[in-house]
């Protein structure tokens, strides 16, 4: 899918539609919505509850927020121009609930992929009341001879097989790039013998590397470089010297 300046922020995944006509009174949908619990229908809930009115409101009320600018990128054969994107948390907050709308709720148990999945599963576990949250770390080592995007993955933290095994597991992060990522948790989780499903706030699909994967709930497709408000804009953490520890005071 092209998708040219203008669209980029708006294009949305074909059940993701967040204005929804409203149920008919007599639906079964309907009458779940009432009372929505934990692993209850929640975008049955969101509708009739006018939560998609809300977002609607805090969009607009955020309009003209956001200013993009030329960006080069800096990784390796990726040199096509790219926006940066500022999102605050009034988008992260209409971007998550996008997404629980469409999730295939009951989870046993939810996968944070550290950092990017951490807030966003969060948040996404506050709106599923779910206290089954685990996280897992992925890194990609690079040195002399050998780049991060060529690198085989190697998990630096993950949950025991007795937490997976036979669960049904929603793993979250930010977004899916390349994929590599969330493709390596989803494999070791399945592999634990659970069954796994992915969610991200951002898709790009352009560069996704894997023909088969994709993920199973995203906000919106994106081909931006996108800043999360939980991220440090000026993006320099590796250029950051550690400092020697503080003596101690006599």
């Amino acid at each position: 899918m092209e998708l040219s300046p203008q669209s980029r922020r708006t294009v949305r995944p074909p059940d993701g539609n967040l204005l929804r006509a409203p149920l008919p009174a007599n639906s079964a949908e309907a009458a779940a919505a009432s009372s929505w619990t934990p692993g209850g229908n929640f975008r049955a809930y969101a509708s009739k509850s006018g939560l998609s009115t809300l977002l609607k409101l805090a969009r607009e009320s955020t309009k003209g927020r956001h200013k993009a600018c030329p960006y080069r990128s800096l990784r390796g054969e990726v040199e096509a121009q790219m926006d940066r994107v500022y999102l605050n948390w009034h988008d992260v907050e209409e971007l998550i609930t996008k997404v629980v709308m469409q999730l295939n709720t009951p989870y046993d148990a939810l996968l944070l992929i550290t950092r990017g999945g951490i807030v966003p599963g969060g948040m996404i576990a506050e709106a599923l009341k779910m206290k089954d949250v685990l996280t897992a770390a992925v890194v990609f080592q690079s040195g002399p001879g050998v780049r991060a995007e060529m690198s085989w993955p190697r998990f630096q933290q993950f949950p025991a097989d007795a937490l997976l095994n036979g669960k049904k597991v929603l793993i979250v992060d930010n977004i899916w790039d390349r994929g590599r990522t969330i493709v390596t948790v989803k494999s070791r989780v399945q592999g634990s013998g659970a069954t796994a499903e992915t969610a991200v706030l951002h898709w790009k699909q352009r560069q996704n590397l894997f023909e088969n994967e994709k993920p199973d709930y995203y906000a919106e497709l994106t081909e931006d470089w996108v800043y999360y408000p939980w991220q440090r804009i000026d993006d320099s953490d590796d250029l950051v010297s550690l400092r020697p520890p503080t003596p101690e005071l006599s």
